[in-house]
Order: structure tokens, then sequence, then C-alpha cells
């Protein structure tokens, strides 16, 4: 169990620096892009946790990610989670690109990372642990 759940939370971690690096740079599109999968390594991290035996679903869906691996959220959480789950598939597809790079102004990514840093550590907490960067 541990070595999933360390596999999780390790890559996770690691995309942290690169994701911080992408908004100093002003790739907020692939910031935000960065913060949906770095949370998504957590929830997949905690499903591990709980259910070692059973493999993570190959979905990126945050919410639905949540509720196969059993974590309870609340409505503000659900509204956060479908938000980064939107820049994964706005990130991704073209029709959608042009549109999310004019969203993405310096001043919306940042309310996004402090919107992004709540759920982390939400969900850093579940598996009691903190990210070392």
């Amino acid at each position: 169990m541990t070595d999933k759940v360390d596999y999780w939370f390790s890559i996770a971690e690691h995309d942290y620096k690169p994701m911080r690096n992408l908004f100093d740079s002003g790739n907020y599109d692939w910031c935000l892009y960065l913060c949906h999968l770095i949370l998504e390594k957590l929830i997949k991290a905690v499903h591990s946790q709980k259910f070692p035996a059973v493999p993570v679903l190959k979905i990126h869906d945050l919410t639905r990610l949540c509720l196969k691996a059993e974590i309870p959220i609340d409505d503000r959480q659900e509204d956060l989670l479908e938000k980064f789950t939107g820049f994964q598939l706005a990130a991704r597809y073209p029709e959608e690109k042009r549109d999310f790079y004019q969203v993405c102004t310096r001043e919306f990514t940042l309310s996004a990372l402090d919107e992004f840093e709540e759920i982390k550590e939400w969900l850093t907490s579940i598996l009691n642990r903190k990210f070392s960067t």
C-alpha cells in the first residue's frame, strides 16, 4: 500500500515546482493544467491509501475520483474540484484553448492558485503528509 501512496504523492509533489515555474514565466494556462494534475494525483494517493488492492481509475474528473475514493466533499470543495477539472479540459482541447488563454490572466491565476492551495492542503491532510517544496 505504501508504495502506491508514495508513488502518487511523490509525483504530485514533483509537479509542484514546475507548476510554480510556469506561473512565474507567465504560462498561466499550463500552470492551471498542472494544478489539476497535482490534485488528481493526490486524490489517487488517497484512493490507494484507502483501497490498496483496488487500481485507481484512469479518469481525470476530480469529483468523480473523490467519490470513488470515498472522500467526503462539501459543496465548496465540489465547486473547486469541478473548476480544476475544467482547467484540464480547457488546456487540452483546441476548441477551448483560445478562450482559456484569454481567461488565464495573472490575477485570475493567482486567485485560482489560492483555491488550489486550499484543496491541496485538504488532500495532503487526509494523507497526513506535507509537500517538502
